[in-house]
Formats: C-alpha cells, sequence, structure tokens
C-alpha cells in the first residue's frame, strides 16, 4: 500500500515538472494586427498570409472580421499568437463560388463538377507575390507591429 502512495506521488510530481516546462510560445511569435481596406471601405473575409522573405521562418495567417481588422496565428499555436520576428511578403484572399455550385448536406454532389469556378472578391493580383505591389513588411520585437493594408480595384 505504502509503495502505491510512492508511485502515484512520484507519477503526480513528474506530471507537475512537465506541465511547468511547457512552453506557452514554442515559435518565439510577437502580437500582429493590422486592418485591411478595400476602395477605402473596411472588408471582412478577407485571408491574409504573411510569407516570411528569408528561410527558417514560418507563415503566420488570419482572417479579417466585418470592421476590415486582424489578427496573426503561426503554426498549430494559440490563436492570434502573432508572428515570428522578420521580414514578410503580405498576400490577400477573398473568394466565393457562384450559387448554383453551393451545395447543401441534403445535395446530390455527384452532379457537381469537380472544381467549381472561383469568383474573387478583390483583385487576384493581391494573392500573387509579383503582382500584389505590396511593399514586404517588418515585424519587429518591442515594436507595436500593427499594420494598414489599402486595396484598390482599379
Amino acid at each position: 500500500m505504502l509503495r502505491k502512495i510512492y508511485v502515484l506521488i512520484s507519477m503526480f510530481i513528474v506530471f507537475v515538472l512537465l506541465a511547468g516546462c511547457r512552453n506557452n510560445n514554442p515559435y518565439g511569435t510577437i502580437p500582429v494586427s493590422g486592418t485591411i481596406k478595400l476602395d477605402g471601405q473596411p472588408i471582412g473575409g478577407v485571408h491574409v498570409t504573411f510569407l516570411p522573405v528569408s528561410a527558417g521562418k514560418m507563415e503566420a495567417f488570419g482572417m479579417t472580421i466585418q470592421d476590415g481588422s486582424f489578427v496573426l496565428s503561426t503554426g498549430g499555436a494559440k490563436f492570434g499568437n502573432g508572428a515570428q520576428p522578420g521580414e514578410y511578403h503580405v498576400i490577400f484572399s477573398k473568394t466565393d463560388i457562384e450559387d448554383k455550385y453551393k451545395i447543401d448536406k441534403k445535395d446530390d454532389v455527384s452532379a457537381l463538377p469537380f472544381l467549381a469556378p472561383i469568383i474573387h472578391l478583390i483583385p487576384e493580383k493581391y494573392n500573387n507575390l509579383s503582382t500584389s505591389g505590396i511593399a514586404p513588411v517588418k515585424v519587429e520585437k518591442n515594436k507595436k507591429n500593427i499594420f494598414g493594408f489599402d486595396l484598390s480595384t482599379k
């Protein structure tokens, strides 16, 4: 009986030590946020991707809400954990498909084409590094790292 108690206490101590050693920020990220406007108006539902300029960094992702604001997340870490310090290319995408290709759970999907045509709700050029016209941004330690992007349909 005494031996079982020692084993349980030992297991508890190991568990506490392992839990205390867990890294809450495994990627060394810092908070990054911002806003996106299209033709001067805030736009929701835009996928924002920060692509590292140099090797060894991870991509960071976010999506705008209705007021055009976003926060970034990296890897499988906590939502809104930000991005690793460094320089990033930024791309944007907001797409949909035509209503006739949208399905309901009760619809027969076998009659639909394999790939529905994509509708770009912001200009497609913003989802391509060579055509976006967006200069790389720098995520820095001890800075606010709040970015604003004004996109245009023209």
